[in-house]
């Protein structure tokens, strides 16, 4: 069972929000986790979402998260960060029996940060490729509009010529990895342009061991 898409758009908005905490020791790593557990409790409280530890003499999992009621009888889990780059990571689940489930309090992390999902304004407001006019999150699950799709293409390649080194620009692997797999995917379930993008950078500085590279 793949991690579901609404818990893996709060594990990289909130990567994206905490870079030093990513790429930290195991405590700064453990205090990320339990900042994704801790919101994916407060915006889905019935689903079952908790932390979990290897055995009750264990500290609580780094980079993973558990769930009791997605499989009736079994504990799952999913490890939420890739173990070299520290970047975001959809994953299957684990069937983690022998482990230990962990509650937590609901605590949304991402309340009041910028680009939370908005309705659009009454009588319209969109533009012709469908998302909001305006540069805030978009209704979840509505593609942004055209306009911004270039914009965003246009700065991606700017940020692989001055950044990256790479003279000829932006490539399709980048427009599919960058673009459609994380940009979008993002924007789509509320995240604004800038967090979109905050993520795609913070995915680049994991990868690439920096942290110069800025939006």
């Amino acid at each position: 069972m793949l991690l579901p898409n609404h818990i893996f758009s709060i594990i990289q908005l909130l990567h994206a929000h905490n870079p030093m905490l990513a790429q930290g020791d195991e405590e700064a790593r453990r205090t990320l986790q339990r900042k994704v557990v801790e919101t994916a409790v407060a915006r889905h409280p019935n689903e079952g979402w908790g932390w979990k530890r290897a055995s009750e003499t264990r500290p609580p999992s780094k980079d993973a998260i558990a769930n009791n009621k997605l499989m009736a009888g079994h504990l799952l889990a999913w490890d939420c960060f890739d173990g070299a780059t520290r970047a975001p990571a959809q994953r299957e689940a684990e069937v983690i029996d022998d482990q230990v489930f962990i509650e937590l309090a609901g605590v949304d992390h991402l309340a009041g940060l910028p680009g939370p999902p908005v309705e659009p304004p009454p009588g319209g407001g969109t533009s012709p490729g469908g998302g909001t006019s305006s540069g805030g999150g978009t209704v979840p699950g509505q593609l942004p509009g055209r306009a911004e799709m270039l914009a965003t293409l246009t700065w991606l390649d700017q940020l692989y010529r001055q950044q990256l080194g790479r003279s000829s620009g932006i490539d399709l692997e980048g427009i599919a990895a960058h673009v459609f797999d994380f940009y979008l995917r993002a924007r789509m379930t509320g995240a604004s342009p800038d967090e979109a993008k905050a993520g795609i950078v913070a995915q680049f500085n994991a990868v690439l061991g920096r942290s110069d590279i800025r939006v």
